[in-house]
Order: C-alpha cells, then structure tokens, then sequence
C-alpha cells in the first residue's frame, strides 16, 4: 500500500496483470504477494521487474552491483516509508534523486531528504558539487538545496572555476544567472558608494589605501578587508551615520545566504575567498511550479 502511495511506477506495476504469485520450490505461497528482482540493463543501470519462471534463476543479485545502489534503494524505500535515512555524499543525493524520478518518486524524497542532509552539514560539501548538485535540486524541486547549489554557482567569483553546465536545464541556467546579474550589479553600487564617501572623508580614503595591496586577491576577498578596515578606521562618533551608509550599502554583499554550508562561513574568509554568499532566489524565481504537489 505504501509503495503504491508515494511512487506512481509501483502504482502501475505492482498489481498489473501478469506476474506470477510468489511461491517457494515446494510451490506454496510465500508471505509476500509478488516476487521482484533487480534486471541490470546493457549499459550498467539496474532496476526492479516483476520475476517471472524463466527469470528467477537468471536475474538474482549480480556481484557488478556496487554497494552504494543496494543503500541508495535502501534509501529510497526509507523515504517512501518516511523512516529516517542517512545521506552522507553529495553522490548519495545524485543517487538517489535519479533513483526516485526512475520510480516515480520524487516528491516523497523531496520531502524527506531536508533532514539528512541538514544533519550531514559539510560532510556533503556542497559547495565543490553545486555544479552536479543543482539539477537533482531541481527534479526534487528542493527550495532549500536548490537555492544553496545558486548561492555557490552564483557568487563564485573564481575565473577558473566551472560555474555552469550544458547539462543544466535551461530554466535552470536563467535563475544562476539572474542570481549573478543581482550580485554584479550591487558590486557596482558598493563601489559607485566607497568611491564617493572616500572623496568626503579621510578614514574612508584611509581604509582603501589599506587595502590596496590586496587589489589583485579575489574580489569577495579584497571586500571584505575593505569593510574590516573602514570598521577599524572609523573616527569619532560624528562620522558613525558614515559608518552606518556603508554598512548599509556593504553587508548585502557580504551576508551569507548559506543554509547547509561545510565549514564556519564568511563571504570572502578562508574556505569562501573566492565567494559572495549572498544569492538569493525569489519565491517566484524557481524555475518549477510550486502548485504541483505531483510531479
């Protein structure tokens, strides 16, 4: 009953006509209704088939099943019976989203694996898989994992780094995008902003003369010095609605929009160097229909 509930495959599979009641050799039935067995295709992949009398002695499991599909299924069947389940690699959540879409079960996954992967923190490490990471997001149609895969794809501000993907849905590559133009364009009003207050005030002018040695280092990077030298620099309490402008104009740049991140995270600090963390996806910015409670 639980099968059929959460996944449409096994809706339609299940009871179809045609397969034979499970029984043992002696031909009394056993105590589960129909016998399954897993059927590897010619390209590696495996799934579930109803067994048959030519196929039982034919299809049992075969030693090319690497260990982590026997956990990935254990995992899917965790999800559909909403008991807890452990996800401990970014290869898990690949894994076991293309297992779900594969068995028509994606929205209980997507239901269920906020959780584990929560509880995992960095052990997922997100941040060097959002690249593969951000299409499962999407089929689970995951708000939170999807936007952490934007954060990531969106505020890498490394040149070397691979940062888009022509495996990528289309939909898909808009929301990055649009998330990066947003980025851009508040580099460019933070500086139009610095620029100006540092013709009017020394401290300011101070603060990126400071900095200046650090003009080659990645931009979230050179930021973030900035902001910690004016902070330090700051005058007396005259020039605190100075500071305060700044702030305002500065910290939208610098927040961390991160929910599952690996490691203590600041944008443009160790681990985040190269990264702004502050993407963000919009309600009506995710490229699904947020009405659709089957998919």
């Amino acid at each position: 009953m639980i099968l059929k509930m959460r996944s449409a495959f096994f809706r339609k599979f299940l009871d179809s006509p045609g397969k034979l009641v499970s029984s043992d050799t002696s031909g009394s039935k056993k105590d589960f209704k129909y016998e399954w067995v897993t059927k590897v295709d010619e390209d590696g992949t495996w799934g579930l088939v109803a067994a048959s009398s030519q196929e039982k002695t034919a299809t049992a499991y075969d030693s090319i099943f690497a260990e982590y599909q026997t956990e990935t299924f254990s995992n899917l069947l965790h999800a559909m019976y909403t008991k807890p389940y452990e996800i401990l690699e970014a290869r898990e959540v690949i894994e076991l989203t293309e297992m779900a879409d594969y068995y028509c079960a994606l929205p209980i996954v997507s239901a269920t694996i906020g959780f584990p992967i929560s509880i995992a923190g960095g052990k997922i490490d997100i941040q060097y898989y959002c690249v593969n990471m951000i299409m499962p997001a999407f089929k689970l149609r995951h708000r939170h994992l999807f936007r952490e895969c934007v954060v990531y794809l969106a505020g890498n501000w490394d040149p070397t780094d691979e940062v888009d993907s022509p495996s990528w849905d289309q939909k898909v590559k808009n929301v990055v995008i649009k998330a990066r133009e947003r980025i851009r364009l508040q580099i460019e009003k933070v500086h139009e902003i610095i620029l100006k207050l540092s013709a009017e005030y020394p401290f300011v002018a101070q603060a990126l003369s400071e900095v200046q040695p650090y003009a080659g280092h990645p931009l979230p990077n050179y930021y973030r010095r900035l902001k910690t030298a004016i902070e330090e620099g700051t005058p007396a309490s005259e020039f605190r609605d100075i500071l305060y402008k700044l702030h305002y104009s500065m910290n939208p740049l610098l927040h961390n929009c991160l929910q599952f991140p690996a490691h203590y995270c600041q944008a443009g600090e160790d681990y985040y160097e190269n990264y702004f963390l502050c993407a963000k996806v919009e309600g009506n910015d995710v490229p699904w229909d947020i009405t659709q409670s089957d998919w």
